[in-house]
């Protein structure tokens, strides 16, 4: 769910920053850093600076991020 959480936020172009998506995934800090560090990893996701910032706070969906989310909502439920 959170690769799509914050695919959403971009689209709807309001970007998370980690403590967004520790709110919105009711976890703790640690957990929502862990989870965004592990989208970043996998390439899925990147960090980037929002609007008039110079640091890199906003977490974005990749270009590979939104290619495993196409591919997840094009898959058939009845394979599964």
């Amino acid at each position: 769910m959170s690769l799509i959480d914050i695919l959403v936020s971009q689209l709807h172009h309001e970007p998370l920053c980690v403590a967004d998506c520790q709110a919105r995934w009711s976890v703790s800090d640690t957990t929502a850093m862990r989870r965004a560090a592990a989208l970043i990893a996998a390439g899925l996701v990147a960090r980037k600076p929002a609007d008039g910032e110079e640091s890199p706070s906003r977490l974005v969906v990749t270009d590979q991020g939104q290619a495993v989310l196409a591919a997840i909502l094009s898959a058939d439920p009845d394979a599964w």
